[in-house]
C-alpha cells in the first residue's frame, strides 16, 4: 500500500527558491514555458537591486551544484514553517554553527550543540575544515572553495542569508502583487489533483522523475508548486520523515498535465504541425501501449521529451490515457481524430 499525496504551495519555499532563481536562470530557463518571459523580467530586475556584496553570497549559497542554503527547505515541513516571517526568524534564531550544519548535512536530523560548536570550531581551524569540506560528500569539487568560504565566515554566512531573505520576501510580495503567478499556481493546484485523481503514482512518476522503487513505494509525497521553478523540480527524500518533498515549477506541470482543461483548436493545430507528434499518433493507432514500448520503440528520443509530447496530445483529447497499476498506457482512435478535427473546423468555420 502506497503512502498518502499532498499538493500544496508554501510563501516560505518561494523564499528559498526565488534566490535559487536568481542564481540559476539561464540553466533553468531553457525548461520553462508559459512563465519564462515573466521570469526572466523579475530576474533582472532582482539582480539589479541587490549590492555586489549579496550577490556574490547568493551565488556561494545558491549554487547549481551545491545550494548549500537551499538545502534549508526540508526543516520547513519538519517544523511547518509556512510563511516568510516565520522562516526568517527561523534563521534568526538558531546559532551560526547550527545553520552552516544544515548547510551541510547528508540527513535532516535536527543538530544538537555538541555537532554545532564542533563546525564553529572551524572557523578558526583551517586543517579541520578542510578534512570536513574533502571528506562530505555532499560537496562537488568546484564548491569546496565556496564551503570553506563559508566556514571561515560563519557569522557573515548567516547575516548574508538573512539579509537574502528579507530582500527575496520584498521580491515574493512584488510578484504576487501582480497576480498572474498567484491566479496560474491556484489553477494549477486545482490541475494536479484532478490529474492525481485520475491517474494516480504513474502520473506522479511521470510528472516527478521518480525511478519506479521511489514512485511505488512505501513513501509519503509532499508536492509543493512553486511559479519560481519554472519547467524544473526538485526531489529530496527524507528517510527520517518517509517522505518524498518535490519542490514542483508551475511550468513543469503544465506541460506533463495529461488531463485536457478545455480543448483548444489552436493547441490541437499546433500538435499537428509538428510532424513528431503526427507520427507518434500513428503509433498508438488503435493499440494501447506503454511509455517504456514507445522508449524502445524510438530510442533517438529521450523519456522525458516522449511523455511532454504524449501529454499534449492527450490534452488535445488526440489521445485517450489510462492508468494500469503502475503505468500508463497510450492509445488513439479514428473517433478521437475526427472530434479534434472537428474542433478545428467548427473554430474556422466561425
Amino acid at each position: 500500500m502506497n503512502g498518502k499525496t499532498i499538493v500544496e504551495r508554501r510563501r516560505a519555499v518561494d523564499l528559498l527558491l526565488a534566490l535559487f532563481r536568481l542564481n540559476n536562470h539561464e540553466k533553468m530557463a531553457q525548461h520553462d514555458g508559459p512563465c519564462s518571459e515573466e521570469l526572466s523580467r523579475w530576474v533582472l530586475k532582482s539582480r539589479i537591486s541587490l549590492s555586489p556584496e549579496l550577490f556574490s553570497w547568493n551565488e556561494r549559497l545558491f549554487s547549481w551544484e551545491s545550494f548549500f542554503g537551499l538545502r534549508f527547505f526540508p526543516y520547513l515541513f519538519s517544523q511547518e514553517i509556512r510563511e516568510p516571517e516565520d522562516l526568517i526568524a527561523s534563521v534568526e534564531g538558531i546559532s551560526a554553527g547550527r545553520l552552516l550544519r544544515r548547510f551541510f548535512s547528508r540527513d535532516f536530523v535536527e543538530t544538537d550543540e555538541v555537532e554545532a560548536l564542533r563546525v564553529k570550531m572551524m572557523e578558526e581551524d583551517e586543517s579541520e575544515a578542510l578534512k570536513y569540506v574533502f571528506g562530505n560528500l555532499e560537496v562537488s569539487n568546484s564548491e569546496r572553495y565556496s564551503a570553506m568560504v563559508l566556514l571561515s565566515d560563519q557569522e557573515g554566512a548567516k547575516r548574508a542569508y538573512i539579509e537574502l531573505l528579507h530582500s527575496s520576501s520584498k521580491g515574493l510580495a512584488e510578484v504576487e502583487s501582480q497576480h498572474f503567478s498567484q491566479e496560474y499556481c491556484d489553477w494549477l493546484l486545482i490541475d494536479f489533483r484532478e490529474n492525481y485523481e485520475s491517474f494516480g503514482l504513474p502520473f506522479i512518476r511521470e510528472l516527478l522523475d521518480l525511478d519506479p522503487e521511489t514512485a511505488f513505494g512505501q513513501l509519503d509525497f509532499r508536492v509543493c508548486l512553486s511559479w519560481f521553478l519554472g519547467g524544473s523540480n526538485i526531489n529530496v527524500t527524507i528517510h527520517e520523515m518517509n517522505t518524498v518533498i518535490s519542490l514542483l515549477g508551475c511550468d513543469r506541470l503544465s506541460k506533463r498535465a495529461l488531463l485536457p482543461n478545455k480543448l483548444d483548436p489552436l493547441e490541437i493545430m499546433a500538435c499537428l504541425s509538428h510532424i513528431e507528434e503526427v507520427y507518434l499518433l500513428k503509433r498508438l493507432f488503435k493499440r494501447d501501449l506503454r511509455l517504456d514500448d514507445l522508449v524502445a520503440e524510438n530510442g533517438r528520443i529521450h523519456r522525458h521529451e516522449l511523455y511532454e509530447r504524449l501529454a499534449r496530445l492527450s490534452r488535445s483529447e488526440l489521445v485517450q490515457v489510462s492508468s494500469n497499476g503502475t503505468e500508463l498506457l497510450f492509445s488513439s482512435s479514428l473517433h478521437l481524430v475526427e472530434r479534434a478535427l472537428d474542433t478545428v473546423k467548427a473554430f474556422l468555420q466561425n
